[in-house]
Parts: structure tokens; C-alpha cells; sequence
């Protein structure tokens, strides 16, 4: 999704003209229902211009959420997985108006893209040599496979969660230590100061269940 660190500085300029521009429609809505064309006039750029950097809507609105995601995780000043995870569903429950539909609609682009996003930064992961997880990849099927399981997992948990009345659901810290139960087996601990996490904050990156 997003751009390497090595892309001409100008490419990295329009991608986050493009993102900006695209949360300040969604902010100005209260909802995702924005177009290329708002979207590009708002960021000064062309259609054409916008193509050139995302294949489609669905892939710009991914970008743009992940990074907010990212955002508020790091701003949460969080130091364990579990309390980055806390600050992202935090975030996720406050912006709920954006994400609960756009996520209850698993057939979307919007999706996938997410979804391809997660797994990608949950096998590298997965593959790092500190990974302290007492289920090995390769016990589960290979990377690939193990990444799109959690990836797909965690969505689909969060989904849920969203879909509850916040009073019903139960708090983010609540949400977030059932979460960590449930994938720590395969990425580690919970209650050990982020080490590995840090790589994947990153541009737009976030860690797999702070990884949305």
C-alpha cells in the first residue's frame, strides 16, 4: 500500500496529499461515501493523477485508514501488545461511524485490500527471528497461509466487536485482552514490551491486532 522508503519524494507527497484529502471528505461526512473525483479535486491533483498512485477507491480509503490506525496506536504511547491493541480498538470504537460499515461489508474492495495489508505485515512477522510464538508457521501450514488465517481472524473479530452496541461490547480493554488471547499463540506474548511490533509501525504499517 504504502510507498518504500526509497520512492521519489514527490510520489510520497501525492500519496498523502491523496490520503489527507481523502479523511478530510470522510470526516466532513461521517461516513465513506466520497469519489475519486472529490477526492482528487480536494487534493489538487487529477483523476489520472490518482490512478497512477491506487488502482481504485477501495485501495485509497484502505491507505488512508491504515495509517490513521497507525496513528492513534503510536500516539497512545502503548508499550505492551496489549495496550497497543487497547488504543487501536479505542481508536476503531470512537471512528465506528467509518469503520463499521465499511468493515461489515466483506466483499468489498475496501475488504480485501485491508485484508492483504494485514496478512503481508503479519508474515513479516511472522519471519522475524524474534518471534517468540509457540506455534511455528510451519506447523500451521507456512507463512502464508498462518498469515491470512490471524489476518483474516482479526478482521473478523473486530467486526464483530464493532457491530455490538458500545455498551454491550465491552470495553476496548476488555475486547483487546480477549484478542491477545486468541492470536498471541502465534505472534507472542501480550505482556512483554513491544519489541518487534516497533518495525511495523512504519509507514502505514501496524501490528498484526494493533495491525488493522
Amino acid at each position: 500500500m504504502s510507498a518504500p522508503a526509497h520512492v521519489d519524494p514527490r510520489v510520497r507527497r501525492t500519496r498523502q496529499a491523496l490520503m489527507d484529502a481523502t479523511w478530510t471528505l470522510i470526516e466532513n461526512r461521517a461516513g465513506s461515501d466520497v469519489s475519486i473525483t472529490e477526492i482528487a479535486r480536494e487534493a489538487g491533483v487529477s483523476r489520472q493523477a490518482l490512478y497512477q498512485h491506487y488502482p481504485d477507491r477501495e485501495a485509497l480509503l484502505a491507505d488512508a485508514a491504515v495509517q490513521r490506525m497507525s496513528e492513534a496506536v503510536k500516539e497512545s504511547g502503548g508499550r505492551t501488545s496489549e495496550q497497543r491493541t487497547e488504543a487501536l480498538l479505542s481508536y476503531l470504537r470512537a471512528s465506528d461511524g467509518f469503520y463499521r460499515p465499511i468493515l461489515a461489508a466483506s466483499a468489498t474492495g475496501f475488504y480485501q485490500h485491508l485484508e492483504d495489508h494485514m496478512t503481508r505485515q503479519t508474515a513479516d512477522l511472522l519471519r522475524s527471528p524474534q518471534l517468540d510464538a509457540p506455534v511455528r508457521p510451519q506447523d500451521a501450514g507456512g507463512t502464508e497461509t498462518l498469515s491470512r488465517f490471524i489476518a483474516g481472524g482479526t478482521i473478523a473479530f473486530i467486526r464483530h466487536w464493532l457491530a455490538q452496541p458500545a455498551e454491550e461490547a465491552g470495553s476496548p480493554a476488555d475486547a483487546a485482552q480477549q484478542l491477545r488471547r486468541i492470536i498471541d499463540p502465534f505472534i507472542g506474548s501480550s505482556s512483554s514490551p513491544a519489541r518487534h511490533e516497533d518495525a511495523q509501525y512504519e509507514g502505514t504499517g501496524a501490528e498484526t491486532a494493533g495491525e488493522l
